[in-house]
C-alpha cells in the first residue's frame, strides 16, 4: 500500500537557503565585500528557491509517499 502524507513546513526553504548563504559568505568574507557577494550570488540562491518549487507548494507544503511494501519513501513533485 502507498500512503501519501502532506506536511506543512513553514519557512523551511527560506531558513535553509539563508543558512547556506551564511555559510557561503563565511567562506569568502575575506576575499570580497558583502554587497559584491550578494550581487554575485543572488541568481544562485534564486535558482535554488525555484528548484524547491518542484516539490514544495506555497513554499512550505511537501507531499511524501510511503510505500509500505517496499519500505521506501519519496518526495512527490507538485501537481503529480
Amino acid at each position: 500500500m502507498k500512503l501519501q502524507i502532506t506536511m506543512k513546513t513553514p519557512d523551511c526553504i527560506s531558513d535553509t537557503i539563508d543558512e547556506a548563504k551564511r555559510q557561503a559568505w563565511e567562506e569568502v568574507e575575506n576575499e570580497c565585500d558583502r554587497e559584491t557577494f550578494d550581487e554575485e550570488m543572488a541568481g544562485t540562491f534564486d535558482s535554488w528557491k525555484e528548484l524547491c518549487e518542484k516539490w514544495f507548494s506555497y513554499g512550505e507544503c511537501v507531499t511524501l509517499e510511503i510505500d509500505t511494501e517496499e519500505e521506501t519513501i519519496r518526495v512527490l513533485e507538485v501537481g503529480k
